[in-house]
């Protein structure tokens, strides 16, 4: 028994059901890929697809088999914006509820970080061993350096932000750009961070925290979201510590949970940039709509749209 399983959204198990005799006959490594999951899916919620336009929108109608009756709306359409049009669409009343990411980044309170030194970062490669030959530093046996990073596009931000980026690297001497030499779109980052893409060395991404806490989700040697590819027996030791039987009591965890941190932090393997907040804009018209974690199992079910 693990403490994560008692919270929704843990990694130990799913929280869906999938349908057994429906899928039983794919070969699992078809499975994502086949068209029983991406063209002819099965479903058990209260809507189910109609229409999907790949990396544009996907249209929900009523499911008649769903198990507690018909829902409350004849269709529902989601669709993919851009981040910069998002606000203006909001305003046009073009969407009835919209996901908006704020662009105003929050600072994370007593973290400790890494603060703006130059002249200690050239002090580190140095002593590491990767020293200038010209305008830009070489491993440690002599050959060229270069770095490639890949980052996404989203806020009209992100180009200028990601480019102050690298020309602070470029002062230190190191041959940083982009993989492909531009941002990428969201989709096609993950794609080619989770296949180990050769043309990335350093990457910029995002992820979200759910409501059990443990990392083990994200940073765990045999977990597919650990991206940075980082695994040492230590880390794995505290990962352990901290999903062990003993944080049943609150004090050993917040104490274990300590211990990771900073060891997170002395590695440096991720370094955290930003903390950011979403906003929904939910139309006044939109009834029984509810962000609380107890009402999504039937939230779609119930929602409707008062006349």
């Amino acid at each position: 028994m693990k403490l994560g399983m008692l919270q929704s959204g843990n990694d130990y198990f799913l929280e869906t059901a999938t349908p057994y005799h429906y899928l039983k006959d794919i070969p699992f490594k078809k499975l994502v890929s086949s068209d029983k999951i991406r063209k002819n899916p099965m479903f058990f919620g209260p809507y189910k697809v109609s229409k999907a336009v790949r990396g544009q929108s996907v249209t929900w109608v009523p499911n008649k088999y769903y198990w507690r009756g018909t829902p409350k709306l004849n269709k529902i359409v989601a669709q993919v914006v851009s981040t910069n049009s998002a606000s203006q669409s909001i305003k046009s009343h073009k969407f009835d509820i919209a996901d908006v990411v704020n662009s105003q980044w929050q600072a994370v309170k007593n973290a400790k970080g890494f603060p703006y030194n130059l002249k200690k970062a050239n002090q580190l490669l140095d002593k590491a061993g990767y020293k200038k030959k010209g305008k830009w530093r070489v491993q440690p046996n002599g050959k060229p350096l270069k770095i490639k990073l890949a980052a996404m596009s989203s806020l009209a931000v992100q180009e200028p932000i990601v480019q102050n980026y690298i020309q602070q690297w470029h002062k230190i001497g190191l041959n940083v750009s982009l993989t492909g030499n531009r941002l990428m779109e969201f989709n096609s980052f993950y794609d080619k961070l989770d296949h180990d893409d050769k043309n990335i060395d350093m990457f910029m991404a995002s992820w979200s925290l759910s409501s059990e806490p443990s990392p083990r989700g994200l940073y765990s040697e045999t977990n597919p979201m650990n991206d940075s590819r980082f695994v040492t027996k230590e880390n794995n030791k505290l990962l352990d510590e901290i999903d062990s039987p003993k944080v049943f009591n609150h004090k050993y965890r917040v104490a274990v949970f300590h211990k990771w941190q900073q060891y997170m932090n002395d590695e440096a393997y991720i370094v955290p940039l930003t903390n950011s907040y979403s906003i929904q804009a939910v139309n006044k018209k939109i009834v029984n709509y509810s962000l609380k974690p107890s009402a999504a199992n039937s939230l779609w079910y119930k929602v409707g749209y008062a006349k």
